[in-house]
């Protein structure tokens, strides 16, 4: 008779945990990439983007950074909502795939017991963790820099 392994016990297996802080290298390279090509989209559209809608240029969609109201394309518009989406849903990936090990305080009289330490395996230095992070960072920055524009424009409908 052959031992069927149930998927929870696949996902804490010590392969597959190696397997997931990989994972979790190559997204956190992502969302700094993002989050970087979201702060730089930023910066460019806050200085060079007029307060003024205007219609013939098509800067119709407006971009409010901290109370300045200006006006984008709508393919800036599309670029903007990628680089921040793409962040915010790397970091959420990360939170959920990194595997993750509690540490509690113990258990006193009539005490909750409250979490001290969350290990994740991350905090190991490996250069192996580094070597992923750094290229995946160098090739969703090339990778955003080549197709950005192109997949913000597919997505525009430009």
């Amino acid at each position: 008779m052959t031992d069927v392994i149930s998927t929870g016990q696949w996902l804490s297996s010590p392969t597959a945990r190696a397997v997931r802080r990989y994972a979790a290298c190559m997204l956190i390279g992502y969302f700094i990439a993002s989050l970087e090509a979201s702060l730089w989209l930023d910066h460019k559209y806050i200085s060079s983007r007029p307060e003024q809608s205007d219609p013939t240029k098509g800067l119709v969609h407006l971009f409010d950074d901290n109370g300045r109201r200006l006006y984008i394309t709508h393919p800036e518009r599309a670029e903007a909502a990628l680089a921040f989406w793409g962040f915010c849903l790397a970091g959420v990936a990360v939170v959920i795939i990194v595997p993750k090990e509690f540490e509690f305080t113990p258990a006193s009289g009539g005490t909750l017991r409250r979490i001290t330490h969350i290990r994740t395996g991350l905090e190991e230095f490996r250069w192996a963790y580094i070597a992923i992070l750094l290229a995946s960072t160098l090739c969703s920055a090339l990778l955003i820099v080549v197709a950005g524009p192109a997949i913000a424009g597919f997505v525009a409908g430009a």
